[in-house]
């Protein structure tokens, strides 16, 4: 904020915080009454008491003035990032004249008619997004036996559900050159995204769009970090959804579900974003309880809870129907294979 209008904040404020003329009759005890003027021995001398207690006014006042220079700033600043946060959101889900070859990707991809051939020639109009393509499906994570060498066999490999999901992610700005997202993205994307492909069979679901769920459904976290990275890093890497909220009047879940809507992603897939941060329950639809599940395998694969939290996960798995020895084998899988994804996901370290 400039300086300027801090002190254009702090002018008003104070002079918000002086007491009316009506006011000064009552409280002003830099002019006091001829009731004191025998013991003072005039009109210009005030006891020390009086004294004391226009200082201690004066410092009240500068004390209000200081809050409320500070909330009014603050409350500013939120303003600012909320707006910032609103027209990105805005512009991802508006639908231009002239798309993007990954928004194209993602509506031939709704298209019932559409085929390998056809998603081919779209994408190959992308060299960042075929070359992504190819080299995933060329990773130690998908072990293909014979190389993959071009567009249309890579589609085949990872399937469309994949390939929807790093369409997203290029249209979302992810896959550019030295893209910045939040630390551990893709990490734990890939960790998610590994389990949830585990767990898929458990809760009747396609591997193919839990694994897609998995990649994506952090998104908004990437989302709210490209709209103000300064915002983003002062919530610091453990925070609230409410804590997002308020700063920027939407949480990540519920921003990546919006794009995701725009987008044309399945409505039960929307739905599994919007409420990942939900607790495991029967109630919930069978892909967002894939994916909450997930989170939990992919917390445990990857260190990122305490020991009394990594035991009420298993306890929470447990109730799931995973027991001990499963649970076991899927955050052991996870662990070794989560890297590797994350390794060709990430296109800071693509050469």
């Amino acid at each position: 904020m400039s300086a300027a209008l801090r002190f254009g904040l702090l002018e008003f404020v104070v002079l918000k915080t002086q007491p009316s003329r009506a006011d000064a009759d009552i409280i002003d005890v830099r002019k006091p009454s001829e009731a004191y003027a025998d013991v003072l021995g005039g009109p210009n001398e005030a006891p020390n008491s009086l004294v004391s207690d226009q200082r201690f006014i004066r410092a009240v006042d500068l004390e209000h003035a200081e809050a409320d220079i500070e909330m009014t700033l603050e409350e500013t600043e939120a303003e600012e990032y909320r707006q910032e946060v609103e027209l990105l959101l805005q512009a991802l889900e508006s639908l231009p004249t002239h798309p993007t070859i990954a928004l194209r990707v993602l509506w031939l991809i709704d298209d019932p008619t559409s085929n390998v051939a056809k998603l081919a020639k779209v994408v190959e109009l992308d060299p960042l997004l075929s070359a992504q393509l190819i080299r995933i499906s060329n990773s130690a994570y998908y072990s293909l036996r014979t190389p993959v060498t071009n567009v249309p066999r890579a589609i085949a490999a990872l399937g469309f559900a994949t390939v929807r999901t790093l369409a997203a992610s290029s249209a979302a700005g992810l896959s550019e050159d030295q893209a910045v997202v939040p630390q551990d993205f893709w990490t734990y994307a890939a960790g998610v995204a590994n389990a949830a492909q585990l767990l898929a069979p458990r809760y009747f679901v396609p591997p193919s769009d839990a694994f897609a769920l998995g990649l994506l459904h952090n998104l908004g976290e990437a989302l709210l970090q490209q709209a103000s990275p300064s915002a983003w890093e002062e919530l610091g890497q453990r925070h609230t959804l409410d804590e997002e909220h308020k700063l920027f009047g939407v949480s990540h879940a519920d921003a990546g579900a919006r794009v995701l809507e725009a987008w044309r992603f399945p409505g039960a897939f929307c739905e599994a974003v919007a409420n990942h941060h939900r607790k495991l329950s029967p109630r919930e639809t069978p892909l967002t309880r894939c994916l909450i599940a997930s989170q939990l395998v992919a917390d445990l694969a990857l260190n990122r809870l305490s020991f009394n939290q990594a035991e009420t996960a298993r306890i929470l798995l447990g109730l799931e129907g995973i027991e001990d020895e499963s649970l076991d084998r899927y955050v052991s899988r996870v662990k070794f294979e989560a890297a590797s994804l994350a390794a060709v996901l990430d296109t800071a370290e693509m050469p």
